[in-house]
């Protein structure tokens, strides 16, 4: 049997619990519901960042590739039969240094072959590569970033 003092005190500590928890649900989802917003917000923010950086590079390296191309070395080593491949892959490596992707300069025939590559490594057949297809189009492509 239970005494009146006992359901007295059993009262008041739910008088009081009942607030508190409701209050401190209450909170609780007001808070998740607030970081999901922010949490979105930063993600986007972050992603625009992101965005102007690439549009950003990609400018910058179309910039020295269009100089490149009006470069004499280049324009003369194409017109006058492929003569001083050392003075081309030299102007290449310089260009390479000027790449904020850090790409590597190459110069492919019509046909999909490479001539000069900046880097020097072995020379390889583009013609299958979606890249070389749209270059030889006359169509400015840039392809999906990729981790190399």
């Amino acid at each position: 049997m239970k005494t009146i003092k006992s359901q007295l005190i059993l009262t008041v500590v739910l008088i009081c619990a009942i607030p508190i928890i409701a209050i401190t649900v209450y909170n609780t989802i007001n808070t998740f519901n607030s970081n999901d917003g922010s949490a979105k917000e930063i993600g986007i923010q972050r992603a625009k960042t992101i965005e102007s950086e690439i549009l950003d590079t990609v400018n910058s390296d179309k910039t020295v590739l269009k100089a490149l191309a009006k470069n004499p070395i280049v324009t003369d080593y194409l017109k006058n039969g492929k003569k001083n491949n050392q003075q081309v892959m030299l102007a290449f490596q310089n260009s390479d240094d000027l790449f904020k992707s850090k790409s590597t300069t190459v110069l492919t025939g019509t046909d999909g072959m490479q001539l000069v590559r900046g880097d020097g490594t072995q020379l390889l057949n583009v013609s299958d590569r979606e890249y070389y297809k749209q270059a030889a189009s006359g169509n400015e492509y840039v392809s999906d970033a990729s981790i190399s």
